[in-house]
């Protein structure tokens, strides 16, 4: 008689074909060691319990689940045969929460697991963006402000610099009183009241608080860039590595990617005007961010961050594969597109020729375009505007009201003449 295993959540049992137990392995009764053994299961691996009951008895052994067909013997039961069923919990002295207890831990294990370790980057670059744009805003607000009391102050200092003057005494008086030197020797601005004064202080320290908080977040995005893509922190750097991946979704799909995609990640709008609107098409996305790219003449732009994408994947896949983490095949992957980058330098230090009128000759055509699109698009809006757009007008000169000359009249049949007036 063939001999079967089931594998319930309290424990293993090795039944024959009428249910009896042959012989039977418990798991202990402990959330965590129960939570393990489910860990265990859903990652297809054989329990020991499993193994034990396998070398118990003679005959064939009938499991259920493929994952046991490695054990010595074992066949998967004919789909809709009979299965025998395990002893229940509530007849071994097993508590019902003990099922609850021990599911919850492992599905806190199991989304822990399934989180991608790069997940923490995407955070923090979202989080550091948040807090520059924030920051951006406010100085906008702040230096038009201000602009009205001390203009000539966002001229003489820097934006730090700015911020904790403000910040001690925003009052023309008070600045040049504590810097002589930044007295523009000019007529004084519209004078500041007292809720004025607090409210340019709470602002400045708003600021100044967001700016501190956003390179807090870039030393912690660089430490995580390090531990998630060494080899592409050490290529491309932690900032421009962490927004590929953020364009990407993911390091594993950046790694899929081709280098021809990844060097325009970031540059969808752009690519999808150059395809619509005809206008020129983009050479480059959030890698134009490095310094090696964005410093090149424009003529080698796009043949520099072609060079740098195709290091940048073969970066990416060995990341996302967790081979040299150390980062040595970043920095040489590095020094190699840094020679490239010269080479490509040292050979066209001008543009070619020509390359000026056709580059300015495709802005012109891309703007005609463009002009022409907005005409037509207002055109078909008006024409079906009630009252707006186009004027009908009535026929040109010398044509008359009414069917050409031996044109076919349409007249209604069965109707006298006078309901057809």
């Amino acid at each position: 008689m063939p001999r079967h295993l089931v594998t319930a959540w309290y424990g293993a049992f090795l039944l024959d074909g009428t249910g009896t137990v042959l012989a039977s392995r418990p798991f202990p009764r402990d959330v965590e060691a129960i939570a393990r053994r489910l860990d265990a299961i859903r990652s297809g691996q054989l329990l020991d319990e499993e193994s034990e009951l396998a070398a118990v008895g003679e005959g064939g052994l009938l499991v259920a689940e493929p994952r046991q067909l490695a054990l010595p013997g074992a066949a998967l039961v004919a789909q809709g045969a009979f299965q025998p069923v395990p002893p229940s919990a509530a007849s071994l002295g097993i508590r019902p929460d003990l099922l609850r207890q021990a599911s919850l831990a492992h599905a806190a294990r199991a989304v822990r697991e399934a989180l991608p370790p790069d997940q923490p980057v995407l955070l923090l670059l979202r989080a550091m963006d948040l807090l520059d744009r924030r920051a951006t805003q406010q100085v906008e607000l702040l230096r038009y402000w201000y602009g009205f009391h001390f203009p000539e102050l966002g001229a003489l200092v820097d934006e730090a610099t700015m911020l904790g003057l403000l910040q001690e005494g925003p009052r023309r008086e008070e600045v040049v009183a504590a810097n002589p030197g930044l007295d523009p020797g000019t007529e004084p601005g519209r004078p500041l009241s007292d809720a004025e004064v607090q409210a340019i202080r709470e602002l400045a320290s708003e600021v100044g608080r967001a700016r501190h908080a956003a390179e807090g977040m870039r030393v912690l995005l660089e430490g995580e860039m390090e531990r998630a893509a060494p080899n592409l922190t050490a290529l491309a750097g932690a900032l421009v590595g962490a927004r590929l991946i953020a364009q990407a979704g993911s390091l594993a799909r950046l790694s899929r990617l081709p280098s021809s995609t990844v060097q325009l990640l970031g540059a969808e709008r752009a690519l999808f005007l150059h395809l619509s609107e005809g206008v020129p098409a983009p050479k480059h996305g959030a890698i134009f961010q490095h310094p090696s790219v964005h410093s090149a003449p424009p003529w080698l732009r796009g043949r520099i961050a072609r060079a740098l994408a195709g290091k940048a994947c073969i970066a990416a896949r060995a990341d996302a594969a967790g081979t040299h983490p150390d980062g040595s095949l970043g920095r040489t992957l590095r020094d190699a597109f840094l020679v490239r980058a010269q080479q490509l330098r040292a050979r066209n230090p001008e543009p070619p020729q020509g390359w000026r009128d056709r580059h300015a000759a495709r802005e012109r055509d891309a703007r005609r375009r463009r002009e022409m699109k907005r005409r037509d698009d207002r055109k078909g809006r008006g024409a079906h505007r009630p009252g707006g757009g186009r004027v009908r007008q009535g026929p040109p000169p010398g044509r008359e009201q009414g069917p050409r000359p031996g044109a076919r009249v349409w007249r209604a049949r069965g109707r006298p003449e006078r309901d057809r007036r």
